[in-house]
């Protein structure tokens, strides 16, 4: 079982992000994002852009409130 199924949050996106993506998501503030795993060693290849290397990290839309 995941720890996405565990949550049950279904709005979670489980993706890799370079700290230059990961930036461009986190000033929009439409986005929560965290760490998946502070004990990953190994870096993969960016989703976003797919040129730089990064971590893997649970990006969530940020609801609105009103």
């Amino acid at each position: 079982m995941t720890r996405l199924t565990r949550q049950g949050n279904d709005r979670n996106s489980l993706i890799c992000l370079c700290p230059t993506c990961r930036e461009n998501f986190e000033i929009t503030g439409s986005y929560r994002i965290r760490r998946a795993n502070y004990r990953q060693t190994v870096k993969e290849i960016c989703t976003y852009c797919q040129i730089r290397m990064g971590y893997d990290y649970y990006v969530t839309p940020v609801s609105e409130r009103g």
